[in-house]
C-alpha cells in the first residue's frame, strides 16, 4: 500500500514537471513566432516609408519650375543605396514577387542616377515610371500586410 502512495506522489510530481515544460516551451514557440510576426511587419513598414519617400521626394523635384537633374540624380543614386540596404535585411520576410520588384526598382534608380543627361532627354518623362512603379509595390505590400500609415 505505502508503495503505490510513493509511486503517485512521484507520477504526480513528475507529471508536474512535464506539463511546466511542455507549457513553457509552448510559451517560448509562441514568443518567438509573435517577434517574427513584428519583425515582419516593420520590416514592411519600413519598405513602404522608402518607397513613399523615393515617390514623393522624385515627384516634388520633377514638379517644380526649374527642375534641377543632377539633384535628382543624386537622390535616385542614395534611394538604390538605401534600397540595397533594406533589400539585404528583408530576404525572406517578404513575398518572392515584392523582392523581385523592389530590385527592379532598384536597378531603375541605380540606372537614373548614373543616365548621362544631355538637352533633348527629358529626364521627366524616364523618372515618372519609377514613381508610379513605387507607388504600385507600396500599395501591394500594404494591401497584402494591412499595414496602415496612421
Amino acid at each position: 500500500m505505502d508503495n503505490n502512495f510513493i509511486i503517485s506522489i512521484l507520477g504526480g510530481i513528475l507529471g508536474g514537471v512535464l506539463v511546466n515544460i511542455s507549457t513553457y516551451e509552448y510559451k517560448r514557440r509562441c514568443e518567438r513566432k509573435e517577434k517574427i510576426r513584428f519583425a515582419r511587419k516593420e520590416h514592411e513598414k519600413r519598405v513602404c516609408e522608402k518607397l513613399e519617400e523615393i515617390s514623393l521626394s522624385l515627384e516634388n523635384n520633377l514638379s517644380v519650375q526649374f527642375p534641377k537633374y543632377k539633384q535628382i540624380q543624386n537622390d535616385c543614386s542614395i534611394f538604390s543605396n538605401q534600397l540595397t540596404n533594406i533589400l539585404s535585411q528583408i530576404k525572406g520576410e517578404v513575398s518572392e514577387e515584392t523582392i523581385r520588384d523592389l530590385m527592379k526598382l532598384n536597378t531603375d534608380l541605380k540606372n537614373a542616377g548614373n543616365y548621362p543627361l544631355y538637352n533633348e532627354f527629358d529626364f521627366g518623362n524616364y523618372c515618372k515610371p519609377i514613381i508610379e512603379t513605387a507607388r504600385e509595390i507600396k500599395k501591394r505590400i500594404e494591401s497584402c500586410s494591412n499595414i496602415s500609415n496612421a
